[in-house]
């Protein structure tokens, strides 16, 4: 993305006097929309609360590294250049509810209140409170680097997307990763599952997740 294109954006989330909706898509759309874009302009024009639409169409040429995640959409409050949160892909398709979670937050909302009814606030809120209390120094290093990325996993995703994966706690998740150690089913090299596919170092994490073959069960919130 040039600078130009940067400096439209804070210039509109300078003046602007609603939410900001700032969309990343690929090269070419300033001729062609695409189904994405297309769909994503229905569902803001379905709705009736005022926003402003920016459309950055990302171009390959000079490379950039990091590359910007394209068919992504940003939520900006004015005066603010940090997101109020964003979206990506299909996830991206409930822009009239999105829109009414960004209002919300503009007016002082968190995240978890804006954007999750009771139960759901509920189980956001503890899995937010277990993993910043939680001490897994007694556990051993391999569990160590298992639980700190799925602690990686829910700060980097929790205000990306609705229907976080709820983590267990770090004992749950230990007891869960030691059966799967012992597991024939198990191979040794990448820790993944030749029942379900899945990687245990995440699988055993999360909360709704169950053993394939029922060696343990997953945790109703």
């Amino acid at each position: 993305m040039s600078v130009e294109m940067f400096r439209e954006l804070r210039e509109l989330i300078d003046t602007a006097e609603n939410i900001i909706i700032a969309v990343v898509v690929a090269e070419g759309c300033e001729n062609y929309k695409g189904k994405f874009l297309t769909d994503l302009e229905e569902q803001i024009n379905s709705q009736q609360n005022p926003v402003h639409l920016h459309i950055i169409c990302y171009r390959e040429e000079p490379i950039m590294f990091p590359r910007p995640m394209t068919q992504a959409v940003y939520y900006f409050a004015p005066k603010n250049y940090t997101p109020l949160f964003y979206r990506q892909g299909i996830r991206a398709m409930d822009a009239p509810i999105d829109i009414v979670t960004a209002i919300k937050m503009w007016q002082g909302m968190k995240y978890s209140e804006a954007a999750y009814g009771a139960d759901q606030k509920e189980s956001y809120e503890r899995t937010e409170q277990l993993v910043k209390d939680e001490d897994t120094s007694k556990f051993p290093s391999l569990f160590q680097q298992a639980r700190n990325f799925a602690k990686e996993m829910w700060h980097a995703g929790k205000n990306a997307a609705v229907g976080l994966p709820v983590l267990v706690d770090a004992e749950t998740a230990f007891n869960r990763f030691q059966t799967c150690q012992g597991c024939e089913f198990l191979t040794q090299d990448s820790f993944r599952c030749e029942k379900c596919g899945c990687f245990m170092k995440t699988k055993t994490q999360i909360a709704t997740s169950s053993c394939p073959i029922g060696k343990w069960h997953a945790i109703t919130q």
